[in-house]
């Protein structure tokens, strides 16, 4: 690019935008991706604050068939909200997109991607061949990307297998679902549960949030097991549940995993539950699964003796 090199009509700007040079005492705030520009060059308007780093001049405001969003086919680029917190959120990175934002046609501001996200995870799809990205369940198409463990997963675990995270992960698309790569390539596409004997469970990928029949609550996680024809969702760490909990600081014995047809009444939160349960053998307890991490045995001050379920 030649220093005075100028565009006549761009896309994002009605008025003409001169290549110029730097100015390292001025900061400018790139008007597409909302970053301050530090480049030795700039497009800018000679009209109003309107400046553009030269590689977001360059992006498309229609995205075809992008990566992270396979199931629609089109992406445009969208002005920045009117309220600078009016933004949806990211996909990917999670943060409120405040400038410009690529947007579904199909599904709106419902998934959104910006600018920093989306073209970036284009070329490195392109440029490594897709070799940091790949799928796992054939009919959805939910991408995974392999990175380095970071520092804010160090407390994480596997949603497979429920072991901490060591080393290289795979990392769903909005980072709901962590898995180690001997998990992700093991992981079965379809599987059976003794609480739905009637039929096979697929692994499914589903946008909004599902009732997962085991452990009675609504998730928000992207992959799930699924029967088609019953509507029947379990999520990945209740679909093969540890067969024992060893005795921990909430219970004082071991609890057993008892795989059941009929329904129950949770001793510690007394709601009625089905499929799986957690016995105790020594006090003839049965919880539910999310039960199991509550203490049985707690000391308030607003009562002078030990409280217990």
């Amino acid at each position: 690019m030649d220093k005075g090199e100028q565009i006549e009509r761009h896309d994002f700007h009605d008025h003409p935008l001169v290549l110029v040079e730097g100015n390292e005492n001025e900061k400018a705030l790139c008007s597409v991706c909302g970053e301050v520009i530090i480049s030795a060059s700039t497009f800018s308007c000679v009209c109003c604050n309107f400046h553009l780093h030269p590689e977001c001049a360059q992006i498309s405001s229609l995205i075809i068939q992008h990566p992270l969003h396979p199931q629609h086919s089109y992406l445009w680029l969208k002005p920045p909200p009117e309220l600078p917190n009016g933004g949806k959120a990211c996909a990917m990175c999670k943060e409120t997109c405040k400038f410009r934002f690529y947007s579904c046609i199909d599904y709106g501001d419902e998934f959104c991607l910006c600018t920093k996200c989306a073209v970036p995870s284009c070329n490195l799809i392109e440029r490594e061949n897709k070799s940091k990205y790949e799928f796992k369940d054939d009919g959805h198409q939910l991408p995974f990307f392999l990175q380095n463990h970071k520092d804010e997963l160090k407390t994480a675990c596997c949603s497979w297998c429920l072991e901490s995270l060591m080393g290289p992960i795979y990392v769903s698309v909005g980072c709901k679902i962590k898995l180690h790569p001997k998990c992700f390539h093991n992981l079965p596409t379809e599987t059976a549960h003794p609480g739905h004997r009637l039929h096979t469970l697929f692994l499914h990928f589903r946008e909004n949030n599902f009732f997962c029949e085991v452990c009675q609550k609504n998730d928000s996680d992207n992959l799930l097991y699924r029967c088609l024809a019953c509507k029947f969702d379990i999520h990945l760490e209740c679909i093969r549940p540890r067969p024992i909990i060893e005795a921990n600081r909430n219970h004082e014995h071991q609890l057993t995993l008892l795989s059941r047809n009929d329904s129950f009444v949770c001793d510690a939160c007394g709601f009625v539950a089905k499929f799986v349960s957690y016995v105790c053998l020594t006090c003839h307890l049965q919880v539910h699964k999310s039960c199991t991490s509550l203490r049985r045995k707690i000391k308030d001050a607003r009562h002078d003796d030990v409280l217990l379920h």
